[in-house]
């Protein structure tokens, strides 16, 4: 591929990323999954544009080349790991839901004000669905208030449900949490408080289809021993920046030991 060609190529990949992330600083949206992208998109296009000076610094110094050299290299490993999980998410099987939990658990997400947002939506109506097919499991709305969000995310599910024809007296709310180790661990006390043991009886773990894998895995390490995880479809315009947060958030789980 002739060097021009692939200098526009990676011209436009940087601006799309650069882009993308300002479309989503516009609507409030500041977490690892847009500044990360946006700021790779900036790195790229300043190299680009200052390539002459660039190469001018690295001359100077005679360990310079070999240390850039370095950082390419580290670069291109990072990048083929971050491939390799994409991939993953892509493919991972979504696991059986179809046996009869005696508790439905919903992992919170963002808001918009005091509604939940897109992904959190998609979330809920994947667990009306199996509300409605195991009329006799309870269900667990479970989420703190984030710094930016006028209500607890449990709160706002709560209504959500309750708008939408599920009785107040199945819904179990669990609005400590703010993160999903916590989101398990605290649900599991609610259930608990109320009679239901997740390490013997039947439980469904509602989430986005792009987090099953690390649910899976906190999961587990909260004694869920019996508990399918079931994945919500992910909206196209955010999923790979979800995809781009989730590889650091599994990285930090596995570099915690959050998994068994």
């Amino acid at each position: 591929m002739p060097a021009r060609i692939l200098r526009l190529l990676i011209l436009l990949a940087a601006s799309c990323l650069l882009l993308n992330g300002v479309v989503f600083f516009a609507l409030g949206k500041l977490n690892v999954g847009t500044i990360g992208p946006f700021l790779l998109g900036l790195v790229v296009l300043l190299l680009l544009q200052f390539r002459e000076r660039w190469l001018l610094w690295l001359d100077a110094r005679r360990w310079r080349r070999p240390a850039w050299r370095l950082v390419l290299l580290l670069f291109t490993v990072w990048l083929l790991s971050l491939l390799v999980f994409f991939v993953t998410l892509a493919r991972h099987p979504q696991p059986d839901a179809t046996r009869a939990p005696a508790a439905i658990i919903v992992l919170g997400s963002g808001l918009d004000g005091r509604e939940p947002g897109p992904m959190l939506r998609l979330r809920l109506d994947a667990a009306l669905v199996y509300a409605g097919q195991f009329p006799q499991a309870k269900l667990v709305v479970s989420g703190g208030q984030g710094w930016s969000e006028e209500i607890s995310e449990a709160q706002a599910m709560q209504e959500y449900l309750q708008r939408h024809g599920v009785d107040p007296e199945r819904i179990l709310a669990e609005d400590r949490s703010t993160s999903t180790e916590e989101n398990l661990g605290y649900s599991k006390r609610v259930l608990q408080a109320a009679g239901i043991d997740v390490a013997r009886q039947n439980s469904l773990i509602v989430t986005s289809d792009f987090h099953t894998l690390r649910a899976e895995g906190l999961a587990r390490r909260h004694g869920y021993s019996a508990a399918a995880v079931a994945g919500a479809q992910t909206p196209l315009p955010i999923r790979y920046n979800a995809w781009f947060r989730e590889y650091f958030a599994s990285l930090s789980s596995w570099v915690l030991g959050e998994y068994d």
